[in-house]
């Protein structure tokens, strides 16, 4: 009888000998496995379809939910100032950009799990002239997230980036002569740029569980 020295799957098992009762069982296990794996492949391929049917389903109220909160002014600034996140961030500025944003709509991509878009409707403002941006957000097969957006076209002295990256330099500069300079909203990144920017996953995922459609 031969010792057993390892288990399948542990490095350095492949090519062992074992006894043929313990052999016998290794290989049920790898067949009972390969069904367990079968199955799994098809629950998920069934949850699926069973999510699309249903979000096809809720689309109309969705829909409508959309179109009664467009009768509440200033909903969406509101939503996002409130949110614990999303108002640490935001500069007074933006707050005042976030008061043309007439409407947010996600639409998940058709198999779901790779990811989501999400359009922001803004009415005429003087910040830039984009009627609709956009932001998709993709899980990669590695299961790391990305995304990208639309080009915001920024109208002449209202680039509300460009802004901010100026104070954060003179900021900068201010505490590299010794002075501590004013802080005040010269967080890491911008509120806008967070939400809209290529790249900036972690802020919009949390915020977007707690508001509608």
């Amino acid at each position: 009888m031969k010792k057993l020295e390892a288990v399948p799957g542990n490095e350095g098992s492949e090519g062992r000998e074992y006894d043929p009762e313990t052999q016998r069982a290794l290989e049920e296990i790898d067949a009972c496995q390969n069904e367990i794996d079968q199955l799994n492949e098809k629950a998920s391929e069934e949850i699926l379809k069973v999510e699309q049917k249903y979000n096809k389903l809720r689309k109309p109220n969705f829909e409508k939910r959309s179109s009664i909160i467009q009768r509440i002014p200033n909903f969406w600034v509101t939503a996002f100032v409130n949110h614990p996140q999303i108002s640490a961030i935001l500069e007074e500025e933006e707050e005042e950009c976030l008061h043309y944003l007439s409407k947010l709509d996600v639409e998940e991509f058709d198999d779901i799990k790779s990811g989501y878009r999400i359009k922001f409707f803004f009415d005429e403002n003087p910040y830039f002239d984009n009627e609709v941006l956009t932001k998709e957000f993709h899980l990669g097969s590695t299961g790391d997230p990305a995304s990208h957006s639309t080009d915001i076209k920024w109208k002449d002295g209202h680039n509300l980036l460009h802004r901010f990256r100026q104070r954060s330099t003179a900021a900068a500069a201010a505490r590299r002569v010794g002075g501590a300079g004013d802080c005040r909203g010269t967080q890491e990144t911008p509120g806008a740029e967070v939400i809209l920017s290529p790249g900036s996953v972690t802020t919009v995922t949390p915020l977007l569980t707690r508001l509608p459609r």
